[in-house]
């Protein structure tokens, strides 16, 4: 862009436009405000740690943006605009000055941070105004990531904005910039992960105890004993690899954040500890398992997109050993009560009409058992299923008691959870009506029903025992049948 871009009548704009579009294969034509140009860096520093278990995207509420002072550029002689020759050539001819009216300052600090929230700013951005006579803002653009740190003598704006207020200088902003992606990477990394549990031989009874998902000795055995097949193996495998590659991420956050903090200056934080992560990286749909409480998995069915009982399919007497295993969460990191365990509110979801199954997956197909063991329904006619992505597979198992219920579509820790605990949930909660096939229940808690139906939902103990910690669409029926 040259000072020649600046066009007044048709004939100017043909020529700048067909030069553009020759040039670059196409060309922006935008309206010229005359007016004072100021420009605003804005650096997002760590929240509170309320983001982390909130009702709200982490990415949002964990951290804020800062506007620092703004500061107006005072063009030289016969220049009023930012071409090309006058950025890179003759910058010597430009000069910035702080803002000198509060009221105006204090408008561009909130223009600032309104467009990096609106744009999903991270880290740090530079956004450029205009204001006209008559006091009005114009956005120009956001340099997201701009240029900082030039050499003495040669810097830019944003560090000649980071040399006028002590508080907010290159050392503070070099801290807080490492501080938040020490925070953001911790947010993002998951609090679950999927894991093979290895059911027992036949001949050795499982044993039953309050909660046998949480005390077998053994509760989620990746594969140590199990068949050798390659599909177990594999799974194994990977299970273990990621229990491990999260285990030592944690680790060396830890030693950032030392590092972080030996070097912020005071008031910067490195963000919350590994238990606060927002798991945004896991799974973002719920999906029901088939580990420790009582569905069992045959190798070749998609386990990890959650199923019922196999056991209940081959008889009552099948849950005694049917099968490699099954698969199931566990908590990778301490898990508070209240805290959310994955995040399914504003996340992506795989659906199908029931219209479509029926059209599309006949009665006794593959696909339609599929369908009544995994999918659960967000309306009457409309179900979350299974994605065509192993990796964004939730395994979430049933039991009676469990450590977790919903609170909307979020999956919320009912109570505190410990790493290497399976993460559960009352299907009565979400699987309801009459497309979700029934098995039988082993989950060994004293409130144990034996047997988990789709109907289960309009029990009267689903009130009593989860409240409004239920699906939306259990809440609308129960209402509907007058049920709290």
């Amino acid at each position: 862009m040259t000072k020649d871009s600046k066009v007044h009548n048709e004939e100017q704009l043909r020529v700048q436009v067909a030069r553009f579009v020759g040039s670059f294969g196409g060309a922006l034509v935008e309206e010229f405000i005359q007016g004072r140009e100021f420009t605003v860096l804005v650096v997002e520093e760590p929240g509170t740690a309320a983001g982390a278990g909130g009702d709200t995207d982490p990415d949002l509420t964990s951290f804020r943006p800062v506007a620092y002072t703004p500061v107006e550029c005072a063009f030289g002689p016969g220049e009023d605009f930012k071409h090309f020759d006058l950025k890179w050539t003759d910058y010597e001819s430009l000069s910035w000055q702080p803002c000198a009216d509060p009221e105006l300052s204090e408008r561009l600090k909130a223009a600032a941070c309104d467009t990096f929230q609106a744009t999903r700013g991270v880290s740090y951005g530079r956004c450029d105004f205009r204001v006209d006579a008559a006091g009005d803002i114009y956005l120009l653009e956001i340099n997201p990531n701009c240029g900082v740190l030039y050499p003495p003598g040669l810097h830019g704006s944003a560090d000649y904005i980071l040399s006028l207020d002590p508080e907010h200088d290159h050392a503070h902003f070099l801290a807080t910039s490492f501080a938040t992606a020490i925070s953001r990477h911790r947010l993002r990394q998951p609090k679950v992960a999927p894991v093979f549990f290895r059911r027992p031989p036949r001949s050795v009874p499982a044993r039953v105890t309050a909660q046998p998902q949480h005390q077998h000795p053994q509760p989620h055995a990746l594969e140590e004993d199990a068949p050798r097949t390659p599909t177990c193996q594999a799974a194994a495998t990977s299970a273990a690899a990621a229990v491990t590659a999260v285990a030592a991420a944690l680790t060396l956050e830890d030693h950032m954040d030392g590092v972080a903090t030996a070097t912020a200056s005071s008031g910067s934080d490195s963000g919350s500890n590994s238990s606060t992560a927002s798991g945004a990286s896991s799974p973002s749909r719920i999906s029901k398992g088939s580990g420790a409480s009582g569905a069992t998995a045959a190798n070749g069915v998609p386990g990890t997109g959650g199923k019922r009982s196999q056991a209940a399919a081959a008889g009552p007497d099948a849950s005694e050993g049917v099968g490699a295993g099954g698969w199931g969460l566990v908590a990778l990191v301490p898990i508070r009560a209240g805290e959310v365990v994955q995040r399914n509110e504003q996340r992506p979801a795989v659906l199908a009409s029931s219209g479509f199954v029926k059209r599309s997956w006949p009665a006794g197909s593959r696909q339609r058992e599929w369908f009544e063991a995994y999918a659960y329904p967000l309306g009457d006619e409309v179900f979350v299923t299974w994605s065509d992505d192993p990796t964004s597979w939730a395994p979430l198992n049933h039991s009676c008691d469990p450590n977790c219920w919903l609170r909307g579509l979020d999956l919320v820790a009912r109570r505190n959870i410990a790493p290497g605990e399976q993460i559960t949930a009352d299907y009565a909660t979400f699987c309801a009506g009459p497309d979700v096939a029934a098995f039988n229940c082993d989950c060994g808690a004293d409130c144990c029903r034996r047997r988990v139906t789709g109907g289960d939902y309009m029990q009267p103990w689903v009130g009593e025992r989860f409240g409004q910690h239920v699906s939306p669409f259990v809440a609308a029926a129960r209402k509907r049948a007058g049920l709290a």
